[in-house]
């Protein structure tokens, strides 16, 4: 008899609301803007905290990732050649060679690469990775491979590239052959 009655008190309510709203047509549409804006705000600012803070990375134990950085302000010398690079190469190599904490270490910077042939420049986002990084994530190629330890050694290593699925797509009209 309750759930009846809240029922009847609801519609009664609502019916009260929307002769109201008819009344005053000025006043109905700016609610409704109001309530729009705050809704796309919302839905906005959730769909952002949802991609850079609720979801997992997408790799295996994304729980046990740690990132090592050298100390701000500290002294130290070498020549990096992208803007987020926190160790020189041979830093990179003492610290990868003599760790012992960790199961698995692999090094990364971010860098944009122009990929026109030609005329106006047209950059793609990027990665300059070690060769360990891939497995250390626990990440395969959907076609081809990724990198190894074998493609780090500097003086034999030749040029390559990992794209992601998405880039793949997009550039390359997802031929497996490019």
């Amino acid at each position: 008899m309750r759930i009846r009655n809240g029922f009847e008190a609801l519609g009664r309510n609502l019916r009260y609301g929307l002769r109201q709203l008819w009344a005053s047509p000025g006043f109905a549409a700016v609610a409704v803007a109001s309530l729009a804006l705050g809704i796309g705000a919302n839905t906005a600012v959730f769909q952002l905290i949802d991609a850079l803070r609720l979801r997992t990375l997408p790799i295996r134990a994304p729980e046990e990732l740690v990132s090592v950085e050298l100390a701000k302000n500290s002294m130290h010398s070498g020549w990096s050649s992208t803007r987020s690079a926190r160790l020189t190469y041979g830093l990179w190599e003492r610290i990868r060679s003599r760790q012992q904490v960790f199961s698995a270490a692999a090094a990364w910077s971010a860098t944009r690469f122009n990929l026109a042939r030609g005329g106006e420049a047209r950059y793609a986002e990027g990665l300059y990775v070690s060769g360990d990084f891939f497995e250390t994530l626990g990440v395969a190629a959907v076609v081809g491979r990724v990198f190894t330890v074998a493609d780090d050694r500097p003086a034999c290593a030749a040029p390559g590239a990992v794209i992601s699925y998405a880039f793949w797509q997009r550039e390359f009209a997802g031929d497996p052959m490019c």
